[in-house]
Formats: C-alpha cells, structure tokens, sequence
C-alpha cells in the first residue's frame, strides 16, 4: 500500500516488544504451561504495520522423564505454527477489540483452503507448514511427520513464525494503517497433548522464547500532517470474527484422508480425525463459522 512505499516513508523498522513476564522452564517429568503470555505496544509516538506484524518463537522437544534426547521418539509437533495458538485476546484501552478462541483450528482450515501449493513447498516452511501424507506417525508413511521431526529431533532449537494477518482482525489492516495507541495481547498457547503428534506421554515442546516483532514506520514529514487529520475523523471498518463449533464424536465408517474441508459460503466446515480417536475409526466433525 502508499504508506508502505520508499517514496513516502523515512524508514521502515522492525521493532521488537518482550514479554512481560518471564518463561519458565518445565520441572522433571513435568510439562511447561503455556498461558499467561502478555504483550504490551505503549509506544503512542510511533506508526506500525500491524498486517506485517507476526510473533515468532522458539521451541524445543525433549524426554518429558529427564529433558534428554528425544530422537528415538516417533513424535513431533502438529504442522504450522499457527497449531501453537489457542486464544488471543487484544484490549485497547482496557476495551476487548478482538477476542477468539480455538484460533489454530480456524487458521489451519484457512491456510488449507488459500495456501497454493508453490506456496506451501517454500514460504509456508518459515512457519513450520509440512502436511502430513498420513494419518500414522510413521516417517516411511507420512512425509509432513518426517519433515517436521527431523526438525524437532536431537533436541534442536525450532524458530517458526505467526504471521498475525492470518486473524481476521489483522487481515482487514492491509490497507490501513491505526493511530498511534496502546495495545495489549494476552495469548494462551495448546497444551501439550493438543501439539504433539506421535509419542505424547514421553515427550513435552517448551517455549524458550517469544517474541512480537511489528514494523515500525517514520513517514516522510509531508505525510504526517495528513495521516494526523485522518485520525481525527470517524474511521471503522468490519472484520469476520472467527468461531468455532465442534459436534460430539460420532463413530463412522474410515474415511481415507486427514482433513476433508468444504467451503461453503461464510461457513468452513471441515472433518478433521481427532488423534486420540483414531484407533477406533472415529471422525470429529468440526463446524468453523466466521460471522
């Protein structure tokens, strides 16, 4: 968009913002907790670009015993860092102006509708996206699981990206730019047994870091005059607020294939095997809704 342009802006930043309290690591035989997180955007004096804006973090798997290896486990983590989002909330000024649950189904339906797949083979990667070939946590029969635990293995450092414009909120941003206000986020992550895949009782993921990172611009003092008169005047916009639905576990006939989404309308509606059900040929339906 024209405020994003070389000719219109002095600079164009990436600024980091911390979390507001300390991550703490899991005890022996323990799993991490993975609410609570909190950011804080009081910079009032500056413009971002909150489309570009993404959170990035950095995690681990290890032995859920003693924090050893974890390369003979056939486990890794669900694809696509957006699987780590399980609530996000965002106050101005005390006042909830985006809040939503279960965000990794919804986003995780969304990306498998829109994502091309030239796409999805190169920059998806940077946010962990390997589809899963199977429904076995095999790497000889699914090549996303093989892709994804030789990242995960050995107890590496995995650096994956959450591009915000994935929630609705954000996506409407593209060609807008907000005033200079506070923001806070407050992010509740998915437990353990809802991002593991494979072995879930002998192997944790920990957070080490989390970081957001937002692009923040100096305008060229030509501009500045006009973007002040343009907050001044009555400005609002509408977004499609996710939500989702699940319906009881039913038992059904194998249904080869692990997601089977349907577009229809403003509906997603996708039917997706709940892990744990597998052994029994049971299908979860899960309803999306974006209103």
């Amino acid at each position: 968009m024209a405020f994003r342009l070389p000719e219109n802006v002095q600079r164009y930043e990436l600024a980091r913002f911390d979390l507001e309290s300390v991550i703490r690591a899991p005890g022996n035989t323990q799993e991490q907790q993975k609410r609570g997180y909190k950011f804080t955007v009081e910079n009032r004096g500056n413009f971002f670009d909150w489309f570009n804006a993404f959170f990035e973090i950095q995690l681990k798997m290890d032995l859920k015993a003693n924090g050893g290896d974890n390369a003979d486990q056939l486990s890794t983590v669900i694809n696509g860092s957006h699987s780590l989002m399980k609530h996000l909330a965002i106050k101005s000024g005390g006042k909830i102006i985006y809040d939503t649950d279960n965000l990794h189904l919804v986003t995780f339906v969304q990306n498998l509708l829109e994502y091309s797949d030239d796409y999805s083979r190169s920059v998806a990667k940077n946010s962990f996206w390997y589809l899963d070939t199977g429904a076995i946590a095999l790497d000889a029969r699914n090549v996303g699981f093989a892709s994804r635990r030789a990242l995960t293995s050995n107890r590496k450092q995995v650096n994956v990206k959450i591009p915000l414009n994935r929630c609705s909120f954000f996506e409407q941003l593209e060609g807008r730019i907000l005033p200079p206000m506070q923001l806070t986020f407050e992010i509740e992550l998915n437990p353990d047994a809802e991002l593991l895949f494979g072995s879930v009782d002998t192997t944790r993921v920990t957070i080490d870091r989390f970081y957001l990172w937002v692009p923040k611009i100096l305008p060229k003092d030509s501009l500045i005059t006009k973007y002040i008169s343009e907050f001044q005047k009555p400005s609002r916009w509408q977004y499609l607020r996710e939500k989702h639905f699940a319906s009881a576990v039913t038992a059904m006939l194998l249904i080869t294939g692990l997601i089977l989404p349907l577009l229809m309308q403003d509906m997603f509606l996708s039917f997706y095997r709940d892990l744990k059900e597998m052994r029994q040929n049971k299908i979860h339906t899960s309803l999306i809704l974006l209103t």
